[in-house]
């Protein structure tokens, strides 16, 4: 037997907030960023994405529209390449290590509960920078 569930809106029991979920997590920041870095492309379904900063070659910075709880979020990213090359390119949270050192979670600067802040790069050899297209996606407590 089959079964159809329409809804045009999901809350929880008492009706003032979303439903709750249980042993599972949604995204909270879902984005895309062209190579250019000039803007923010949403054709992948992007959301809580507020603005985007480029800091300079592959050093781009994510703000969200609704914070993040703390800065120990996940974030995972992805990027484009081509042909043989395309498993090669990755993107990861910046840290100045100047400021950060060896210190814990809190302390890293890439991670802000209002943003986060990325470097492309190429993982050969020479690990050079280099602006790729780039998508994030953030799982946390939004605050």
């Amino acid at each position: 037997m089959t079964s159809e569930l329409r809804v045009t809106t999901l809350s929880n029991a008492t009706g003032d907030g979303p439903a709750a979920l249980t042993k599972q997590s949604a995204a909270k920041c879902i984005f895309s960023v062209r190579s250019d870095g000039a803007a923010i492309n949403n054709t992948s379904g992007g959301i809580n994405t507020s603005s985007l900063t480029d800091n300079g070659n592959a050093d781009r910075t994510m703000a969200w529209t609704n914070n993040i709880s703390s800065r120990t979020y996940i974030c995972n990213f992805d990027n484009t390449g081509w042909t043989s090359d395309v498993y090669d390119r990755t993107a990861q949270v910046y840290h100045n290590f100047s400021v950060d050192g060896v210190a814990g979670m809190d302390t890293r600067t890439g991670m802000l509960t209002s943003s986060v802040r990325f470097i492309s790069f190429y993982e050969g050899s020479a690990r050079s920078i280099y602006d790729y297209d780039n998508f994030g996606v953030v799982h946390g407590d939004l605050a």
